[in-house]
Order: C-alpha cells, then sequence, then structure tokens
C-alpha cells in the first residue's frame, strides 16, 4: 500500500474512533450527571459520572498516542529505507530515539522537518504524550514571570485532539511529498 493512502486510513480510522466514541461517552456522563450524585460516594468509589468522565480522558489519551505513534513508525519507516535489507527494522533500529530519526531523515532527504506544515503541533504533540506517558501529564516546570518554576498539565481535550490529527495529516502528507519522487514508500519495496 502506498505511504500517503495508509496514513489516510490510520487518520480515517482515529477519526471515527472519536467520531463514535466521544459522544457516546458524554451522553453516558450526562445521564449520570442528572442522577445528582456526581463526585465520590461516601464509601470513596466514583460516581458513574466520574466514571465516564474518566473514560473520556482515556479515549483522548490514546488518541494522542495513536497520533505520535504513527509519527515515529512513519519516520523509522523512512529511515529503515536508507538501510541495508537486514538491518531494516531490527530491535537496533527500531529502538533508536525520535531525534535520531528526525535526524537520519532530514540528512537522508535533505529536508528540515520543523519547515513542514503541522510540525509545530507534531512536535507540540510529542511532549504532550511523553508528559502523559512518563510524568502523569505534568509537563516540566516552567518559570513564570517571577522566575517560578510552575507544573502545568497537558491539555487533552477534543480540540485539541482534532487539531493534533490535523496537524499529523499535513505533516505526513507533505513529507510523503518530498520523499515519494526519491523513493516510493509501498509495502512491496524489498
Amino acid at each position: 500500500m502506498r505511504f500517503d493512502i495508509w496514513v489516510r486510513w490510520e487518520l480515517d480510522t482515529i477519526r471515527q474512533f472519536m467520531k463514535v466514541l466521544l459522544p457516546y461517552i458524554e451522553n453516558l456522563a450526562k445521564d449520570a450527571a442528572t442522577e445528582s450524585n456526581t463526585g465520590l460516594h461516601s464509601d470513596g468509589s466514583l460516581s458513574k459520572h466520574e466514571i465516564f468522565l474518566g473514560t473520556r480522558r482515556i479515549v483522548l489519551n490514546a488518541v494522542l498516542y495513536e497520533l505520535n505513534s504513527l509519527i515515529e513508525y512513519c519516520l523509522l519507516a523512512l529511515v529503515s529505507r536508507t538501510l541495508s535489507p537486514t538491518k531494516r527494522f531490527t530491535s537496533g533500529a527500531m529502538g533508536e530515539f525520535r531525534s535520531v530519526l528526525v535526524n537520519a531523515v532530514e540528512r537522508e532527504y535533505g529536508i528540515q522537518l520543523l519547515t513542514l506544515p503541522g510540525y509545530q503541533l507534531v512536535d507540540e504533540l510529542r511532549e504532550a504524550v511523553n508528559s502523559l506517558k512518563h510524568r502523569g501529564g505534568l509537563d516540566l516546570a516552567e518559570p513564570d514571570s517571577m522566575g517560578i518554576p510552575v507544573l502545568t498539565h497537558a491539555e487533552v481535550s477534543q480540540q485539541k485532539a482534532e487539531s493534533y490529527l490535523e496537524a499529523v495529516q499535513d505533516f505526513l502528507l507533505s513529507l510523503w511529498e518530498i520523499v515519494a519522487p526519491r523513493q516510493p514508500l509501498t509495502g512491496n519495496d524489498s
């Protein structure tokens, strides 16, 4: 399958996941909130409303993880095309840091990824996913105007997830336009 078609298929699947699940969960949360039983129960368990809000967060986190994984897989695929067949998709190649993959793609194809449409949000997505994965959603402490470090949370909202999805599409399809004339990226390559 051609790279650009595969990317669109992956992104359409993620869009459908959000389109189906988020309204369903929102309705469940609204119905549960009408029971006037929100927050914690006296035994410390969560109300249905809180459970559905937590479920919504997990769905949105999953979207961010999938988008970030797609970016990393695509970068790995581009780098792997430059390796000998015996080194493609080996554990060593697959374990490379994203920065190594970015540098290799930039070097091999003579481009700067940060100039491509969507890159800024793609990089923000990477930081948000790392924040969710490693720091419970906390971003690295940034100093405020007085120099005092302030912890912030990664933004996980439906609107932000949709903006990341569009940025990933813009970025990957722009990358494809640069790479495609130089090297076909189909599943049949050896």
